[in-house]
């Protein structure tokens, strides 16, 4: 969690103040004054299960490193002469190829998608996963209130009808939170369906919101690709692959629970495959000398420069991320 982002305090706040309320407004307001004692039951705990879920996500994805760069972890040191890498005049550092520097959170943030208030946290290497659960989830939970409410609306307005408005089953409290709980079902499921879209277009191109940005910029002012993977244009594959690449690679239904591990690469931005035996850290094969600072400053288009020294062109082959597959990528942390 960012707390230099006041937008995204506020919005966490604002979250779940409309969680507790709708969670209190169903069960309290609508289901119980309706007098459906097995639906009610039923109801209730499926919204709450969804509503775990939700928070579980969301939770994850705040307070999760996003996949900061920072000049203490040993994968960065030993990349400092890598010419794939980029280098960060903010950060001072090199980086890698799919990194982007992050104003709100003053650091660079690996394979970063955007700066998201409702999380008050990028969404980067480390917890797009949970993002797209937290939205997932609240497609769900939102869906399920709406059936819930539809429900409960049709049954009560009938009764009302049946023993007239001043019926206690169905009372105008009831009516009234239930218009304001499918309110703000609607307007969260139609933030959140577009958003999980997005993301989805995201995954299928392997292409960040940030790298599509560049690329489009890039497209339009007629400039070629500077070496940097945002302006690679990359290919798409339409294949249960390309979402094992970002949720892992265990069974499909654990992509829905927060709780499950993924290991990542930290060069690719892929999940690694834990069945190939091609996954080994570059830590035993980066043994060059540091670049010296006039060095890193040789390349540079647009404030990306990259260091280029010819004692490590042998040991930092180039490669573009197309030619790369999730079991041949280095560097394994754990998240």
């Amino acid at each position: 969690m960012n707390f230099r982002d006041p937008c995204g305090i506020c919005c966490f706040i604002f979250i779940y103040g409309i969680i507790g309320y709708c969670d209190f407004a169903l069960i309290y307001w609508v289901l119980i004054p309706a007098s459906i004692i097995p639906f009610t039951v039923v109801a209730s705990v499926l919204f709450n299960v969804c509503l775990l879920m939700l928070i579980s996500s969301h939770l994850r994805c705040v307070f999760t490193n996003p996949g900061y760069v920072i000049s203490e972890d040993m994968n960065v040191k030993s990349n400092q002469c890598n010419p794939v890498w980029t280098y960060c005049d903010k950060c001072k550092l090199h980086r890698p190829p799919r990194a982007h520097h992050c104003k709100l959170c003053a650091r660079c943030v690996n394979k970063m998608d955007h700066h998201c208030p409702w999380v008050a946290n990028c969404v980067g290497l480390y917890n797009q996963r949970a993002f797209i659960q937290f939205l997932f989830h609240t497609v769900l939970t939102t869906v399920v209130g709406i059936i819930i409410l539809l429900i409960v609306l049709f049954i009560g307005l009938r009764r009302r009808d049946e023993e007239g408005i001043n019926s206690d089953k169905f009372p105008q409290t009831a009516l009234a939170n239930s218009i304001i709980v499918g309110v703000f079902c609607a307007v969260f499921f139609l933030f959140a369906i577009s958003m999980l879209f997005d993301q989805t277009q995201a995954i299928l191109k392997d292409e960040t919101a940030v790298e599509h940005v560049k690329r489009s910029s890039a497209a339009i002012n007629s400039h070629s690709s500077i070496g940097n993977s945002s302006t690679i244009s990359r290919k798409q594959s339409y294949t249960l692959d390309s979402f094992r690449r970002v949720c892992g690679y265990a069974p499909v239904l654990c992509w829905l629970f927060p709780c499950t591990q993924v290991e990542y690469s930290m060069d690719s931005c892929w999940s690694v495959n834990p069945n190939s035996t091609a996954n080994v850290t570059s830590l035993s094969r980066t043994t060059a000398t540091p670049v010296a600072s006039h060095d890193r400053h040789n390349l540079s288009h647009n404030g990306h420069k990259t260091a280029a020294p010819s004692s490590a062109s042998n040991q930092f082959p180039l490669q573009s991320n197309d030619a790369q597959s999730p079991s041949e990528v280095p560097q394994v942390l754990v998240l």
